[in-house]
């Protein structure tokens, strides 16, 4: 259970960067 909620906490945080990116890094 614990590993899930990290790869998944692990997941989200790769994507809410790359989007960061993708918007010149002014979205939140």
């Amino acid at each position: 259970m614990s590993l899930l909620f990290t790869f998944s906490f692990f997941g989200f945080t790769v994507i809410h960067w790359f989007y960061h990116c993708l918007t010149g890094g002014f979205a939140f």
